[in-house]
């Protein structure tokens, strides 16, 4: 099943399963670990809707490794 992803620039990887899930981690992220952004509801959309992408979980999985490692 697919989630939806965004890349914080200080190199946080969030993940939710839509963008509406996605906003809401994105502006808990910013408050919690970048509280001088002020980051609103309509500037968290833009970023999910410019930045955001489809993720399928296996993103930090290395190719190199056996199945089911």
């Amino acid at each position: 099943m697919g989630m939806r992803a965004i890349d914080c620039e200080c190199g946080r990887h969030l993940e939710a399963p839509d963008d509406e899930g996605l906003v809401r981690r994105v502006r808990e992220h910013a408050e919690r670990d970048h509280p001088e952004m002020g980051l609103g509801e309509e500037e968290a959309r833009r970023m999910v809707a410019e930045r955001g992408y489809s993720s399928t979980g296996d993103e930090n999985v290395d190719p190199r490794a056996p199945s089911g490692a």
